[in-house]
């Protein structure tokens, strides 16, 4: 896994597999609805940091003054 959005979208497209299980049940299913949430939680914070680095980037280009996309850095990651 690199931590790229890609990688985050298949832990989260996997996620939903597993809850589709419908083997799943009592203890087994409670503690994937679990793993479910944590992974959830924490993937919003994923998201919120790559936006917070995304805006920053767009920032600095317009500081900068750069109209070429091909010109600004986009952040380490960001593009899977």
């Amino acid at each position: 896994m690199n931590n790229t959005p890609m990688d985050l979208n298949a832990v989260l497209f996997a996620q939903l597999d597993r809850l589709s299980n419908p083997n799943l049940k009592g203890g087994e299913l409670e503690a994937e609805i679990q793993k479910a949430e944590a992974i959830e939680k924490i993937s919003e914070q994923v998201i919120k940091n790559n936006n917070m680095r995304l805006n920053a980037a767009k920032l600095v280009a317009e500081y900068r003054g750069l109209k070429n996309a091909d010109s600004v850095e986009i952040p380490q990651n960001l593009i899977g």
